[in-house]
């Protein structure tokens, strides 16, 4: 019971360590004042960027609609 104590320190300090590098790249991402300055600069980058929100939309969308229709169909 004596050699669990050093591994749980080790475990809460690795726990710790990834909490924090977690909320600082959620604080980054939700910097969107910054992507609005740089599709205002680049249209190019503008464009870029509505292409790749709507790619990931049509994939998040048509992944609902399999589970969903999956779901009925297991019903039938």
């Amino acid at each position: 019971m004596e050699n669990l104590h050093p591994l749980m320190t080790r475990y809460r300090t690795k726990l710790k360590q990834a909490s924090e590098l977690w909320l600082e790249g959620f604080r980054e991402a939700c910097c969107l004042h910054r992507v609005a300055i740089y599709c205002l600069r680049s249209k190019q980058l503008m464009i870029r960027t509505g292409q790749c929100f709507l790619l990931n939309g049509f994939i998040f969308l048509g992944s609902a609609f399999v589970v969903c229709w999956d779901d009925e169909w297991d019903s039938i």
